[in-house]
Protein backbone atom coordinates (compact mmCIF):
# COMPACT_ATOMS: atom_id res chain seq x y z
CA UNK A 1 0.00 0.00 0.00
CA UNK A 2 1.40 3.30 -1.17
CA UNK A 3 1.35 6.60 0.82
CA UNK A 4 -0.67 9.24 -0.84
CA UNK A 5 1.18 12.46 -0.75
CA UNK A 6 -0.44 14.79 1.67
CA UNK A 7 1.14 18.52 0.95
CA UNK A 8 -0.25 19.38 4.11
CA UNK A 9 1.43 17.30 6.19
CA UNK A 10 4.67 18.95 5.03
CA UNK A 11 7.46 18.50 7.72
CA UNK A 12 5.63 15.99 9.59
CA UNK A 13 7.60 13.39 8.54
CA UNK A 14 10.99 15.26 8.73
CA UNK A 15 10.12 15.85 12.84
CA UNK A 16 8.72 12.28 13.16
CA UNK A 17 12.29 11.08 12.17
CA UNK A 18 13.97 13.17 14.65
CA UNK A 19 12.34 12.07 17.08
CA UNK A 20 12.72 8.73 16.09
CA UNK A 21 16.13 9.13 15.79
CA UNK A 22 17.12 10.48 18.92
CA UNK A 23 15.76 7.41 21.09
CA UNK A 24 17.14 5.12 18.66
CA UNK A 25 20.48 6.24 19.01
CA UNK A 26 20.05 6.76 23.16
CA UNK A 27 19.28 2.98 23.04
CA UNK A 28 22.05 2.06 20.79
CA UNK A 29 24.71 4.18 22.41
CA UNK A 30 24.16 2.67 25.96
CA UNK A 31 24.60 -0.84 24.62
CA UNK A 32 21.63 -2.55 24.85
CA UNK A 33 18.13 -2.93 23.65
CA UNK A 34 15.52 -3.30 26.45
CA UNK A 35 12.64 -6.27 25.68
CA UNK A 36 8.95 -5.95 26.72
CA UNK A 37 8.00 -8.36 29.28
CA UNK A 38 5.41 -11.09 27.69
CA UNK A 39 3.93 -12.55 31.10
CA UNK A 40 1.98 -10.62 33.02
CA UNK A 41 4.23 -7.86 33.64
CA UNK A 42 3.63 -4.05 33.27
CA UNK A 43 5.56 -1.56 31.55
CA UNK A 44 5.93 1.58 32.21
CA UNK A 45 5.95 5.16 29.89
CA UNK A 46 9.18 6.40 29.61
CA UNK A 47 8.56 10.00 28.89
CA UNK A 48 4.66 11.27 28.15
CA UNK A 49 5.93 14.12 26.74
CA UNK A 50 6.99 12.21 24.21
CA UNK A 51 4.04 10.32 23.53
CA UNK A 52 1.74 13.29 23.62
CA UNK A 53 4.27 14.63 20.69
CA UNK A 54 4.14 11.59 18.85
CA UNK A 55 0.63 11.36 18.75
CA UNK A 56 0.29 15.00 17.51
CA UNK A 57 2.83 14.75 14.68
CA UNK A 58 0.81 11.74 14.00
CA UNK A 59 -2.55 13.82 14.34
CA UNK A 60 -4.02 10.49 16.90
CA UNK A 61 -6.40 12.01 19.24
CA UNK A 62 -6.81 10.47 22.81
CA UNK A 63 -9.81 8.50 21.90
CA UNK A 64 -8.49 7.08 18.86
CA UNK A 65 -5.46 6.00 20.66
CA UNK A 66 -7.06 4.73 23.18
CA UNK A 67 -9.09 2.26 20.80
CA UNK A 68 -6.38 1.32 19.27
CA UNK A 69 -5.11 0.28 22.56
CA UNK A 70 -8.26 -1.89 22.99
CA UNK A 71 -9.56 0.22 25.91
CA UNK A 72 -13.32 1.03 25.83
CA UNK A 73 -12.53 5.12 27.35
CA UNK A 74 -9.71 7.40 26.77
CA UNK A 75 -9.88 8.30 30.29
CA UNK A 76 -6.81 5.88 31.43
CA UNK A 77 -4.24 7.10 28.17
CA UNK A 78 -5.32 10.91 29.73
CA UNK A 79 -4.00 9.83 32.85
CA UNK A 80 -0.85 8.25 30.90
CA UNK A 81 -0.10 11.71 29.57
CA UNK A 82 -0.60 13.77 32.36
CA UNK A 83 1.68 11.73 34.53
CA UNK A 84 -0.95 10.44 36.96
CA UNK A 85 -0.41 6.81 35.73
CA UNK A 86 2.87 5.35 34.66
CA UNK A 87 2.10 1.61 33.95
CA UNK A 88 0.01 -0.41 31.47
CA UNK A 89 -0.02 -3.83 30.24
CA UNK A 90 2.43 -5.12 27.66
CA UNK A 91 -0.61 -5.61 24.82
CA UNK A 92 -1.73 -2.39 25.16
CA UNK A 93 1.55 -0.40 24.82
CA UNK A 94 2.42 -2.74 22.03
CA UNK A 95 -0.87 -1.48 20.13
CA UNK A 96 0.06 2.36 21.04
CA UNK A 97 3.37 1.79 19.42
CA UNK A 98 2.13 0.24 16.59
CA UNK A 99 -0.67 2.69 15.79
CA UNK A 100 2.01 5.20 16.12
CA UNK A 101 4.51 4.04 14.15
CA UNK A 102 7.54 3.48 16.29
CA UNK A 103 9.18 0.52 18.28
CA UNK A 104 7.52 -0.27 21.57
CA UNK A 105 10.80 0.08 23.55
CA UNK A 106 11.03 4.04 22.29
CA UNK A 107 8.12 4.74 24.32
CA UNK A 108 7.68 1.88 27.41
CA UNK A 109 9.95 0.03 29.19
CA UNK A 110 9.62 -2.70 31.62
Amino acid sequence: MSRVPQPWRHGIEDAKSDIYVHFVCRIHIAGFRLGIASRGGRVLVKDPKVLSKLMTIEGVSQRELAAAAGWRSHSYLGRLLRGDARSLEPEPARRIARRLGVPVNDLFRT
